[in-house]
């Protein structure tokens, strides 16, 4: 009986040895790769871009690109991906998200460079119904509220800019102001296409709470540019105003009067002495004044909101400079003008015969009647800040605003006209040269200003301006501008 028991113990311990290799099995792990790469930002900073959220379609994995523009995937099983760049630049444009495909090897590194879409696709996807030429490029932007970040709907925004053509086939000078507009959707966001991309854009603003904002940009030689637009909040007791819209017309309902605000400026030399004459405006508004004795100068009647203040005076660079306006009580800013002037390389200006003879004929002309004329002192005691402001006294000339500038019209049936102005445009002579076109936008104010003036002729009946200027595109009559070059 013992020799059997034994035996069986035997059998019983070879068992349990045998189960134990079993449940020891080492499973093997799926294979698996790495994906890396960098990621390019070619349409905006042309720089590495940080920040980007890249994802691996069809599966859970995400990584984020460094300040250096690297990501990294580890651990990716082997297989083909379709890799994606989520952005919030790409966001803001409204294109489509850039992709590749990829396939993941065991135990590789897969380097995957991925980048934004180029400016050509950009400009195809946002401006595709609209013609760009290879000047032009595309403004996109965001409009919301100071301070709180809201992102403002309905608002409308136009770009403005002026290109001049010189040469005989359009009559010497020609100036033509384009514009294009926006009005911002439910996230905030517009689009200007066929912006210049090589000469300064001036963007105007408007809200539908009554706030406006000016500002002048660039796009540098890029095709495609962001801009962040801020208007000021409105004010409870400035809530029931209505903003003027930007071209001028009335809106059906509206009060057509937009909100006002009033600025006073202070304006002295780095040294703390008050400087007086200083021209001051606001860009894009018709709305102007002289400092007086004291370097103060006051602005009435400008939109609140954000705008630019430019002051200028002889000695002195000019200045630009951003203010906020509310409409309730003074807003008072203070400015210092820098004398120290900008050294340019000598111009030498060479006196013609011609040129004499002109300004001997203008003198003889203001004796001798005919038209109306401004000599250097009538200019002088006036201080208008610009040439059509003195034009809006004389009979039977209308200065009317058109978009961001004034223009002049003389109240005749005949000549040329203009969509949505009243009355002819004349015709317009600096120095003897027919500047400006038939173009509704068109303003002397571009070309010259009174302080650079010697004098002015005005013939609202083109019988009575000298021979030489009469042709048969000047039926409305006539404009000519003397300046103070060397004589």
């Amino acid at each position: 009986m013992a020799r059997v028991w034994i035996m069986w113990c035997a059998v019983i311990v070879w068992c349990g040895t045998a189960g134990a290799q079993e449940l020891t099995f080492v499973r093997k792990e799926p294979p698996v790769g790495t994906v890396t790469g960098v990621v390019f930002d070619s349409l905006v900073s042309k720089q590495v871009l940080a920040g980007a959220q890249l994802w691996l379609e069809g599966t859970e994995l995400t990584a984020t690109s460094d300040a250096t523009g690297r990501y990294r995937f580890d651990k990716v099983p082997v297989g083909s991906y379709t890799l994606t760049v989520l952005h919030p630049l790409l966001d803001s444009l409204g294109v489509p998200a850039p992709s590749r495909e990829l396939t993941v090897i065991d135990k590789k590194e897969a380097v995957v460079p991925m980048g934004t879409p180029s400016e050509a696709t950009v400009l195809g996807v946002l401006c595709a119904a609209q013609r760009v030429d290879s000047a032009s490029g595309v403004l996109v932007g965001s409009v919301s509220e100071r301070g709180t970040g809201v992102a403002l709907e309905g608002a409308s925004v136009m770009a403005s800019w002026s290109l001049y053509t010189i040469g005989k086939a359009v009559g010497g000078l020609r100036q033509e102001v384009r514009t294009a507009t926006s009005t911002t959707d439910a996230s905030g966001t517009f689009r200007l296409c066929g912006v210049p991309v090589d000469v300064p854009v001036q963007l105007r603003t408007v809200a539908l709470n009554g706030s406006t904002s000016v500002m002048e940009t660039t796009l540098d030689g890029q095709y495609v540019g962001l801009r962040a637009l801020r208007v000021e909040p409105a004010r409870a007791d400035e809530a029931d105003a209505t903003p003027a819209p930007l071209h001028g017309a009335p809106t059906a309902g509206a009060s057509n009067a937009p909100l006002k605000a009033s600025l006073t400026a202070t304006v002295r030399t780095p040294g703390g002495r008050p400087i007086s004459g200083v021209q001051t405006s606001v860009i894009g508004v018709r709305a102007g004044a002289i400092s007086n004795d004291s370097g103060v100068v006051t602005l009435a009647d400008v939109p609140t909101g954000t705008q630019v203040v430019e002051f200028r005076a002889i000695g002195y660079r000019p200045l630009r400079t951003r203010v906020s306006l509310r409409g309730r009580g003074v807003n008072r800013l203070d400015v210092t003008m820098d004398d120290r002037l900008l050294q340019l390389a000598p111009i030498n200006v060479v006196s013609t015969l011609q040129r004499e003879r002109f300004i001997s004929e203008f003198d003889l002309r203001r004796k001798g009647g005919g038209g109306v004329y401004f000599d250097q002192e009538w200019i002088r005691q006036r201080k208008a800040l610009a040439v059509n402001d003195m034009l809006a006294g004389v009979p039977g000339v209308k200065v009317v605003q058109y978009g961001y500038s004034s223009v002049v019209t003389f109240q005749r049936s005949m000549g040329v006209t203009s969509p949505g102005i009243d009355g002819c445009r004349p015709t317009y002579f600096v120095d003897g040269i027919r500047v400006g076109t038939d173009d509704a936008a068109f303003t002397i104010d571009h070309f010259v200003r009174p302080e650079e003036m010697y004098g002015m002729e005005v013939y609202k009946n083109v019988a009575n301006a000298p021979a030489q200027y009469q042709s048969t595109t000047t039926s409305c009559g006539l404009i000519l501008v003397w300046t103070k070059r060397k004589r």
